[in-house]
């Protein structure tokens, strides 16, 4: 599972990545970005909302041509946060239409989104 590690060092700038909870720490990931020594780490969990991503849609139809398909469009992915499970739509979607999507699955826990996505069937 990823989860977010949170670096300190004695000048109080703080920087964060979101990793694998078993990663194996680098020495260049405790400088901070004006290249001060971290003086701590801290493992923070991230808080059960689904993440969100649209995925282009579109592929080479005709590699000889170089035609596409389904330009400008997009499919919907849900994913839970411990990245275990993940939902894409079977259908495509214009920017404006996945934009409209993905405000109802806004701040929603996994398993409000899993019912919400099965609702919806998008």
């Amino acid at each position: 599972m990823k989860i977010y590690w949170i670096y300190r060092c004695d000048d109080n700038h703080t920087w964060e990545f979101f990793r694998d909870e078993n990663y194996q720490v680098k020495p260049e990931d405790s400088l901070c970005p004006y290249g001060h020594k971290a003086v701590t780490v801290e493992k923070r969990f991230p808080i059960d909302q689904v993440e969100i991503a649209f995925r282009p849609a579109g592929y080479l139809a005709d590699p000889v041509t170089g035609r596409y398909v389904f330009e400008k469009k997009y499919k919907f992915v849900i994913t839970n946060f411990r990245e275990t499970k993940f939902l894409i739509s079977e259908k495509r979607y214009s920017w404006e239409d996945i934009k409209v999507l993905a405000e109802k699955f806004k701040n929603k826990s996994a398993s409000e989104a899993w019912e919400l996505w099965y609702k919806l069937n998008p």
